[in-house]
């Protein structure tokens, strides 16, 4: 593959940045998904994506909620982002491990871009250095990454490279890395309060 044009480039984060508030769009407007919509607020402005409709409507919405004062607090709006007696450094650890693994399966896709998401794959991730998980703890933490705190799908996110690379040899190779807003979320900026 030739190298990736950056405004090719720019256009797939953007993209893919869609489809990815799409897929948490459900969680969003669940009454308790306040956190979950502040995330994707986050991440629009992070990388200068205008919000879908529903997005900036459930936050108009929920904002709106305390502005006209029919509630007390931005806890009562948005949901509180931890649980009153939530040890924080706990909670850090795990999203750490999060993070870990959810590298350590991406090492793994980039080693053998053909390589299927599956038991095998988790296996190759857990024997990566430093993680210390058995294969079943990676796969659930892998899945747990992308369910509840809105992680990047990898198999998404690889059957979405060979689908465009087919049609486009200027595409991103499987051995780029992740798109800008999967990168912040692994190195930290989507381990704040708002991944709950």
């Amino acid at each position: 593959m030739t190298t990736c044009d950056p405004g090719l480039a720019a256009v797939q984060h953007h993209q893919q940045l869609l489809e990815d508030l799409d897929r948490r769009k459900e969680r969003c407007l669940a009454a308790e998904g306040g956190t979950a919509l502040l995330e994707c607020v986050r991440d629009c402005l992070l990388h200068g994506v205008t919000a879908p409709a529903w997005l900036r409507d459930e936050y108009v919405r929920r904002f709106a909620l305390v502005g006209e004062a029919r509630v007390k607090s931005w806890d009562e709006a948005f949901g509180r982002p931890f649980a009153p007696r939530a040890r924080l450094a706990i909670i850090r650890r795990d999203r750490q491990r999060l993070r870990s693994v959810h590298e350590a399966v991406w090492a793994v896709l980039r080693e053998d871009p053909r390589h299927a998401i599956d038991d095998a794959l988790f296996r190759r991730a857990a024997e990566s250095p430093g993680l210390a998980l058995s294969a079943g703890s990676v796969k659930t933490k892998y899945y747990q990454a992308i369910n509840e705190h809105g992680y990047l799908n990898l198999a998404q996110w690889v059957k979405a490279m060979r689908q465009r690379s087919a049609t486009d040899s200027r595409v991103l190779s499987l051995h780029s890395p992740l798109p800008v807003f999967a990168v912040e979320r692994l190195n930290g900026f989507g381990a704040g309060a708002g991944d709950s």
